[in-house]
């Protein structure tokens, strides 16, 4: 278990400070204005600003980076850089208002953004028909694919902007590394794995890993907290502060801990068919992101129950499907 307490990470603000930074930001008094927290995500205080008519929303960075993962650390400045980049190349995501990283207002960085009306896909997705739910699934494979035409030659992870990598696999590694080196620096251990299996199975993956076609930006956390639906269709994404230039398939939907990539995203996508090497790089990214899951709970101490056994069970199957593809065993 780890010795931080992570029960304040999130930078809450007094009243009278969101009401100096709306004032500051829009020039106009806000006394009439209606705050309320936004629930969700681990990492940012996010508030509902509603003035009148209007509402918007004000997300704050972390006081203490520390408490975050290591890959997640100071990357308000980049959230702000893509919701511009969204805005030039019309993906529907929040409108930038402002961005202040002074710290005369506030004690971290902050900004304003549109807010976009609807709901959750999580909070509706039961609700919603079977064709609702493959169209939306279509649109959401549309708008990555639209972002995968946004390329680069090298890639990057804003926590990390000067780190060079020379393959996916160096890329991939490294992401593995950070967050077991995270993990056993708070002495966090999970549930009947040794950190070094993992390490050994990229290892034995390498060839797969780098046999990438496409290196893309891409979106690692389109989940469906951070989809938006209004009128059973695709309103909006949020949250855009885990963007990655790498892999197209590191876009969380190819690897989503459902287990299986939607055949109505990937029709949005215009891929039709994935192949082996495919296969095995969504394998090894659902790991990660599973991985992440079971180890952040711990370091954040986010509740973790009756979800665990939960991550564990999805964890033991992608890695079987490793072990049928190479004869890969747990060790």
């Amino acid at each position: 278990m780890s010795n931080l307490d992570y029960s304040f990470s999130k930078n809450y603000q007094d009243e009278t400070i969101i009401r100096k930074m709306f004032e500051y930001t829009f020039n106009k008094d806000s006394s009439n204005i209606l705050i309320s927290n936004i629930e969700g995500g681990m990492k940012n205080a996010i508030y509902l600003i509603q003035d009148g008519a209007n509402k918007y929303v004000l997300k704050i960075a972390p006081k203490n980076e520390n408490l975050m993962l290591t890959f997640e650390r100071n990357t308000m400045w980049w959230e702000v850089k893509m919701l511009k980049l969204m805005q030039i190349n019309d993906i529907p995501a929040p409108k930038l208002l402002h961005y202040d990283s002074s710290c005369s207002l506030c004690d971290a960085p902050y900004f304003f953004m549109t807010y976009i009306d609807g709901i959750k896909l999580c909070d509706l997705k039961n609700k919603l028909s079977e064709q609702d739910v493959e169209n939306i699934e279509k649109e959401l494979g549309s708008i990555c694919y639209k972002m995968s035409k946004i390329i680069s030659n090298n890639f990057y992870i804003p926590s990390f902007p000067n780190k060079k990598f020379n393959s996916n696999y160096e890329f991939i590694k490294f992401l593995f590394e950070t967050l077991i080196k995270d993990a056993t620096n708070n002495n966090i251990k999970i549930k009947k794995y040794n950190y070094s299996l993992f390490i050994n199975l990229l290892e034995q993956y390498k060839e797969s890993l780098n046999n990438i076609s496409n290196l893309c930006l891409v979106h690692s956390d389109i989940w469906d907290g951070n989809i938006i639906i209004k009128d059973n269709h695709l309103n909006g994404i949020v949250d855009f502060s885990d963007l990655y230039f790498c892999d197209e398939l590191f876009a969380f939907y190819f690897h989503t801990t459902k287990q299986k990539t939607s055949k109505y995203f990937l029709e949005g996508y215009n891929k039709k068919k994935l192949n082996q090497d495919e296969e095995n790089r969504i394998i090894i990214y659902r790991i990660f992101i599973l991985l992440k899951m079971a180890i952040e709970k711990e370091y954040k101490h986010f509740d973790k129950t009756n979800q665990q056994d939960w991550i564990f069970e999805k964890l033991d199957n992608e890695i079987s499907k490793l072990n049928i593809v190479k004869n890969f065993k747990i060790k």
